[in-house]
């Protein structure tokens, strides 16, 4: 692989060469073979198996590609790399939609409603105040399944990938959550910071919603099919995610959906 071009002029009466010069004395391209054999050994042709999901500046967690800035010299990038890794920054997605009665999430593909506790003093609101928006797992679920908004009468409480992180074995999360619904909103969305309320952030993207409650919200996520009495929720006061009773325990409700609602 080593390049190199030999310049001499002879003088036409004699074989003595006066004048030699050799171009490139170094090999670039061993350095781009070494890298490549770290990379698997070769150049792809086509984008190899796995997903940038989760994964942007590293490889894959799923497959053998890359997800890096280099990838494209190595032709090694997912094919969902420009996708994911290179489209606008997360927290910049948040959109009104229905006259500001909803909120499109671009990141996930899901939409909000706008108001957070809209199921106080709801006749499912079955606190001990029966105008907080405190209410049973079972009640919570059954209110959001209820809506009619902007014909749109798909909605549901949020959920948590029950093999993903942030959803597996208990349902806890006290990290980023980037695989919850909620905690997808409020770390990436919302600028919330683990241990304080997401009231406190500053983020202007607070203003797309009202009613928002510095407390525990319930997921539609049943953390252990073996366990019949838990659910996991959501803690707005504090970005933590764990499994409680879902029997008696009284949290807020706030609905999303599938989609966008264009």
């Amino acid at each position: 692989m080593f390049r190199s071009i030999v310049l001499c002029s002879f003088l036409a009466s004699t074989s003595l060469s006066v004048g030699c010069m050799q171009d490139n004395p170094f090999d670039d391209d061993a350095v781009t073979d070494n890298a490549q054999l770290e990379r698997g050994g070769k150049t792809h042709q086509v984008a190899p198996a796995g997903t940038c999901e989760g994964a942007c500046g590293v490889k894959s967690a799923n497959g053998d590609c890359w997800c890096d800035d280099a990838c494209e010299g190595y032709g090694d990038c997912c094919s969902d790399k420009v996708q994911i890794c290179d489209g606008p920054p997360t927290g910049f997605n948040l959109s009104p939609r229905l006259g500001g009665l909803a909120v499109y999430d671009a990141d996930r593909d899901i939409t909000w409603l706008a108001d957070a506790n809209a199921g106080a003093g709801s006749i499912y609101d079955d606190g001990n105040i029966t105008d907080d928006g405190a209410m049973s797992w079972v009640n919570a679920n059954a209110w959001a399944q209820s809506l009619d908004v902007g014909g749109f009468t798909d909605w549901r409480l949020p959920n948590v990938p029950p093999t993903a992180s942030g959803g597996g074995s208990g349902g806890y999360c006290i990290g980023t959550c980037p695989d919850s619904e909620m905690g997808h909103l409020f770390y990436d969305e919302l600028s919330g910071t683990r241990g304080e309320s997401i009231l406190t952030s500053g983020d202007p993207d607070l203003d797309l919603f009202t009613n928002i409650q510095s407390k525990h919200y319930w997921t539609n996520t049943i953390p252990n099919s073996a366990d019949v009495y838990k659910a996991a929720q959501f803690s707005l006061d504090d970005g933590v995610q764990i499994p409680t009773v879902r029997t008696y325990r009284k949290k807020r409700a706030w609905a999303v959906r599938n989609g966008d609602v264009q």
